[in-house]
């Protein structure tokens, strides 16, 4: 069972089972938790500064402009898609 009650603080970090501990999967940027009916009970978006050093391994450029967090969302070609993980991160805004 995860530990849903811990309290995340902006600006802290947090390893990689802490994250797992929200009842999320253990990889990739979109982590959607889903309740038994399919529906998304909560969603974890995860992204790094772009660098250099990462840029082969993270090609997005996610980014915040003026306290508003730019997420490129699922796909490296053309538009993004409202499908997959995308769909989910969009669900989690009506649920």
């Amino acid at each position: 069972m995860a530990n849903t009650s811990k309290q995340f603080v902006v600006g802290e970090f947090y390893s990689n089972d802490d994250i797992i501990g929200l009842g999320v999967g253990n990889a990739g940027g979109i982590r959607p938790s889903t309740n038994a009916d399919g529906s998304v009970n909560r969603v974890v978006l995860l992204t790094a500064i772009p660098s250099a050093k990462n840029e082969a391994e993270n090609p997005y450029h996610d980014r915040i402009e003026n306290d508003i967090l730019i997420y490129t969302g699922k796909g490296l070609r053309g538009d993004q898609e409202p499908t997959g993980l995308n769909k989910r991160l969009i669900d989690q805004l009506r649920t």
